[in-house]
């Protein structure tokens, strides 16, 4: 195995199975949109990814504009091809590649070849490096839904939060998951960038890095897990979906050894997965929010009608990262019955292990049930252009429009980091946006 990998500096590969389906010559119009400008797109062969991608820019009319997705993959059926001399100099220059689009059809995620690995085998993958984890199916699972995240959505930054709870561990528990997780990470997910990171959060500092990243960066998705005991006040500010306990057999001071470098067929796994994009709807949404009310029937807690569900954010979270896992892109009933009968399984333990720590004399813990932040704090420049979208909303919306045009609020706001207080605005689910923030509506009018 080697050591790691760098998405955005692979030549050779490794590829995921997918990727190398969409390299083919024959697949050259085929990829993931990524939208440069409200008519001008790219073609990536990997979301997560700026290599491998299509060579061309391509320009959409104003007719086909509007019917393609904000995101997903799709095949280029009809256009021409343009090229453009740049940087002429002395009789030589470059190619810029243009592809005016004439026509276009979706692509099922689901034609793409599938992973050298079924589900089993990455959940087996994944915790191979601890003992006797496969003994412990929730355990792996809790991991599995960390990693595999959930997509970044028009509410907001995607991304799932866990808190790490090792009742029978010590700090080297601790760290032995840190690194262990991270070598199953391509470099590119260790740090910030614009599509995915993955964090661990030690120290309170650590918190406030963390919102300021959910809050103003431009990073698609950001999944983290919370592994200290922490300020019980600031940990409320962070989102918790899931817990991530150890089961005690699986704890030990001689760890496997097995597991030594990048697991490519793991990598491969988590590209498929990370790549669909679920479907979910309020149905199964609903079918969810039971799982608090039989938590807190379980653990014998007083909750207010207001705190006694998870907020839909979250339930959305969960819901997207199991159909990840399983690779499907919407949950059917024999999934959402083995994701509801797991997740009330996971919490149950997690309020065990609280219960016993209070008994114990141990230090206060943040069970996922409790209430979750649902709107952070805006900053003062957020607060500012919020009021200024309300306004130019109700104007708009008197002359039956609900989309606003970017450009044409941008005027009255004069900071330079306009686009960062958008998508702040954005993550805190008071705007919804399309085609890279060229467009944005307001989400919570009210009439």
């Amino acid at each position: 195995m080697q050591k790691n990998v760098n998405l955005n500096k692979r030549i050779n590969g490794p590829w995921a199975h997918f990727e190398s389906f969409l390299i083919r010559p024959e697949n050259q119009h085929v990829g993931w949109i990524e939208w440069k400008a409200k008519q001008i797109f790219h073609l990536h062969k990997n979301p997560f990814s700026k290599h491998p991608a299509s060579k061309y820019n391509y320009v959409v009319h104003e007719d086909i504009c509007k019917k393609l997705p904000e995101q997903g993959l799709i095949r280029i059926t009809d256009g021409e091809e343009y090229k453009e001399v740049t940087n002429l100099k002395n009789n030589y220059g470059t190619y810029a590649y243009y592809f005016i689009v004439e026509n276009f059809e979706y692509v099922n995620i689901k034609s793409l070849p599938k992973p050298y690995l079924d589900k089993d085998g990455f959940l087996y993958r994944i915790t191979q490096a601890w003992r006797d984890a496969d003994s412990y199916p929730l355990f792996q699972k809790e991991l599995a839904y960390n990693l595999l995240s959930c997509q970044k959505d028009f509410y907001g930054t995607g991304g799932i939060g866990v808190e790490t709870f090792a009742p029978f561990g010590l700090k080297s528990t601790m760290n032995y998951l840190t690194s262990t997780v991270k070598s199953m990470l391509p470099n590119d997910f260790k740090r910030k960038n614009n599509t995915y990171q993955y964090k661990f959060i030690r120290t309170n500092n650590e918190i406030e890095s963390l919102i300021n990243t959910r809050n103003h960066a431009k990073t698609n998705e950001l999944s983290y897990n919370n592994i200290g005991k922490l300020d019980k006040i600031k940990i409320e500010n962070i989102p918790i979906q899931i817990p991530l306990i150890f089961p005690e057999k699986v704890n030990s001071d001689s760890y496997s050894k097995s597991l030594k470098g990048f697991d490519v067929d793991v990598f491969d796994y988590q590209m498929s997965a990370l790549t669909i994009k679920p479907n979910i709807f309020p149905k199964d949404i609903e079918k969810l929010s039971e799982l608090a009310i039989e938590t807190s029937k379980y653990i014998g807690k007083e909750y207010t009608a207001t705190s006694l569900e998870l907020d839909t954010s979250s339930l959305v979270k969960i819901a997207s990262s199991v159909c990840r896992l399983n690779l499907d892109d919407r949950l059917n009933e024999s999934t959402l019955s083995m994701a509801k009968n797991d997740m009330f399984d996971m919490f149950k333990e997690y309020a065990d292990n609280y219960q016993d720590s209070l008994i114990s004399g141990g230090g206060r813990y943040n069970i996922p049930i409790d209430p979750m932040a649902y709107h952070r704090r805006l900053s003062p420049e957020a607060n500012r252009l919020y009021k200024d979208i309300l306004e130019y909303n109700r104007k708009n919306r008197e002359i039956g429009f609900t989309w606003i045009r970017t450009d044409e609020i941008k005027n009255l706001y004069s900071s330079v980091n306009f686009y960062d207080v958008l998508q702040e605005l954005n993550n805190n689910m008071l705007i919804i946006q399309q085609k890279n923030f060229s467009e944005i509506m307001v989400l919570n009018y009210n009439e």
